[in-house]
């Protein structure tokens, strides 16, 4: 079933909503725990975890070959780290993980027109799965979106929508109603934060039921955030592992809404005013699950902390020259994590910390390269 997270109304799983009359965001409740013992007889692929996915068959029906992505230990400046490489994903972004469930059901519901907003990722992400599921998608982005991100969607036969502002504009007018049509948000999208839960699933599988002390990740919706704090705690909750990791979660010092209701202890997060930042995955001034974001990362006693655009790029060539090509918003985790390691002594050098690449290099603007 689905309920809302601020007035607690309950929906079949099968509802063809986004969110709930009130306003609030869906989360999806009641799903069931994958059985451990049967991993080592199923496919590596996320899809192993389906019980937890809540997806509508026992085998999904839409698939691009989504494999466990790796986690690869490197030598990075003068630290030992493991990357979470997500953005091997099949169109190059942790996205895939959200929106190949998101489809799922609504191909299971019949439908056949999607749309969607979207700094990038997202958008072609929606327009891969829509493709393969013989649907049409209308996907609708900021007008300063990536080029390469933009004729990825295009590529796909979706229809790319440029629109002038901010993802609150583009957010806007994907939600248009439109005959047949299913807003998918995957901010707002309940069975998006449901199948981001796999990632941490892989990475405690991979780390044989021991997790690591630490988890960096970047927050822009908090979809991987929430999909962290609620995969580990299903975990805990089987009885699968014994302790949960702590994460640190980074947004851009040029749109860090989160972030600063945060650290100023406010009770909810309001909207910012964005500012220009090459973490163009995470600019997100006011954020659909963001007060349910931070509430979480305080619960679980969490930490949050905002990173500028002159570290960002600094950490994006150096990851570079070992070899893993990133796009910017991921070099937000890498330097976040770097800050909270050498700078704030956030994270122990004898710690086992994970970050996670969100998106690939490939994804990037060509104006950077000038400034690397």
């Amino acid at each position: 079933m689905l309920k809302c997270h601020s007035c607690g109304s309950e929906f079949p799983q099968y509802s063809p909503i986004w969110r709930c009359p009130c306003g609030g965001v869906l989360d999806v409740r009641g799903a069931s725990i994958f059985p451990r013992d049967q991993l080592a007889r199923r496919p590596m692929n996320f899809w192993r975890y389906r019980e937890s996915l809540a997806l509508p068959e026992d085998e999904p029906r839409i698939s691009l070959g989504e494999t466990i992505t790796s986690l690869l230990r490197v030598r990075f400046r003068d630290w030992d780290v493991s990357m979470k490489l997500d953005h091997t994903l099949p169109t190059g972004s942790y996205k895939d993980r959200g929106v190949a469930v998101c489809l799922n059901h609504l191909y299971k519901m019949g439908f056949q027109i999607v749309s969607e907003d979207s700094s990038g990722n997202a958008g072609a992400s929606t327009a891969a799965y829509a493709a393969a599921a013989g649907m049409h998608a209308n996907i609708f982005v900021p007008e300063t979106t990536s080029p390469a991100k933009i004729n990825q969607i295009k590529i796909y036969g979706a229809e790319c929508h440029l629109v002038s502002g901010t993802r609150t504009e583009a957010a806007k007018e994907a939600q248009i109603e439109r005959q047949a049509t299913q807003y998918i948000g995957h901010s707002w999208n309940p069975f998006f934060a449901c199948g981001i839960k796999s990632i941490a699933y892989e990475i405690a599988e991979q780390c044989d039921w021991c997790p690591p002390d630490w988890i960096v990740t970047p927050v822009g919706g908090g979809s991987l955030v929430m999909g962290l704090i609620d995969g580990f705690g299903d975990l805990l909750d089987a009885g699968y592992i014994q302790n949960i990791p702590k994460i640190v979660a980074v947004q851009s010092a040029a749109c860090a809404p989160i972030y600063q209701a945060w650290s100023r202890h406010e009770p909810k997060v309001t909207s910012v005013e964005l500012q220009q930042t090459y973490a163009e995955g995470v600019a997100l001034p006011n954020p659909p699950r963001g007060t349910q974001v931070l509430e979480a990362i305080r619960r679980t006693d969490n930490v949050m902390l905002s990173v500028d655009d002159a570290d960002l790029i600094s950490c994006w060539r150096d990851m570079a020259r070992i070899g893993i090509f990133m796009e910017p918003t991921s070099a937000l985790t890498v330097a976040g994590a770097y800050l909270a390691r050498t700078g704030r002594e956030i994270i122990a050098e004898k710690d086992k910390t994970v970050i996670i690449v969100t998106g690939h290099g490939l994804k990037t603007k060509s104006t950077l390269v000038n400034v690397t």
